[in-house]
C-alpha cells in the first residue's frame, strides 16, 4: 500500500471497509433469498364495528329544522351597526339633532354623540358642519360621512 501513496493508518481503513463490503456481499448471496409470505391482517372485526357505528349514527337519519335556522328572522341578535340609518335623503338639522339621533348616524357612537352635544351645549349652536373636526372622536373620513345626513339651519 505504500506504493499507492497510502500511510499505513489509510492502508487500515481501506482494508477495513474493503473486507467489510466483501464480507456483506458473501452474506447477501447466501442468505435465504426466498421471499417470505407477506402478513396478512384479518381487518374484518374492526371494519364490522365501524360499519355498524356507522350505520347507527347516520347524518341521514338525523332529521334538521333547516327552514327555522334559515327563516329565524328575530331582531334579538340586531347589532348596533345595522340599526344606523344609511338613507342619505334624510337631513338632519346639526342645531337641534338629538343624541339618539345622533347615535344612529354612522361612524358615531354613544361617545361620540354625546361629545357633540356637549360642544353645542358649551359652544352653541353650530355655524359650519367644518365645526364637527374640533370634537373628540370626529375625524375627516367621518366627518365626510355625516356631511350626508346633516345640514345647518
Amino acid at each position: 500500500m505504500n506504493q499507492l501513496g497510502f500511510t499505513y493508518s489509510e492502508a487500515k481503513v481501506i482494508l477495513f471497509l474493503t473486507g467489510a463490503l466483501v464480507i456483506g456481499s458473501v452474506i447477501e448471496i447466501f442468505k435465504d433469498t426466498s421471499v417470505s409470505k407477506p402478513i396478512k391482517f384479518d381487518y374484518s372485526q374492526s371494519d364490522s364495528i365501524f360499519l355498524s357505528k356507522q350505520k347507527n349514527n347516520s347524518i341521514k337519519d338525523k332529521k334538521f329544522d333547516y327552514k327555522q335556522e334559515v327563516l329565524d328572522f328575530s331582531t334579538d341578535k340586531v347589532d348596533e351597526k345595522s340599526k344606523k340609518i344609511t338613507n342619505t335623503n334624510k337631513k338632519f338639522d346639526l342645531n337641534s339633532i338629538t343624541e339618539n339621533e345622533l347615535i344612529q348616524l354612522p361612524g358615531i357612537g354613544v361617545k361620540a354623540a354625546q361629545n357633540i352635544i356637549a360642544y353645542r351645549n358649551k359652544n352653541g349652536k353650530f355655524t359650519d358642519i367644518n365645526e364637527l373636526l374640533e370634537i373628540k372622536g370626529v375625524g375627516e373620513k367621518k366627518l365626510i360621512e355625516l356631511k350626508k345626513f346633516l345640514i345647518i339651519k
